[in-house]
């Protein structure tokens, strides 16, 4: 008689196992839908997007502004040779 009520209790565990699980796996559903549907919001969105203005090669060739580069340099330069100087070591 103990045996059969150890059988069904153990029985009883595995089916609240099995349903633990089901509701694990219906919440992992849920939450995977969820995530479709912000993936096809994001999916509209990006295709909502438009090009205003077709692009275009431009007339003269393109380079570095030199002057630019060579004052940005010089006036980091500046900036960083006193700490240089005046350091012990480096």
């Amino acid at each position: 008689m103990d045996s059969n009520q150890t059988e069904i209790e153990s029985m009883k565990t595995g089916i609240e196992n099995i349903k633990t699980g089901i509701l694990g796996i219906r919440n992992n559903i849920t939450n995977l839908k969820n995530d479709i549907k912000l993936f096809e919001d994001k999916k509209n969105r990006i295709d909502y997007t438009q090009l205003i203005k077709e692009p275009t090669p431009s007339f003269g060739p393109v380079s570095p502004n030199k002057r630019q580069n060579v004052l940005i340099a010089g006036f980091i330069g500046f900036c960083i040779s006193p700490g240089l100087c005046f350091s012990e070591k480096i």
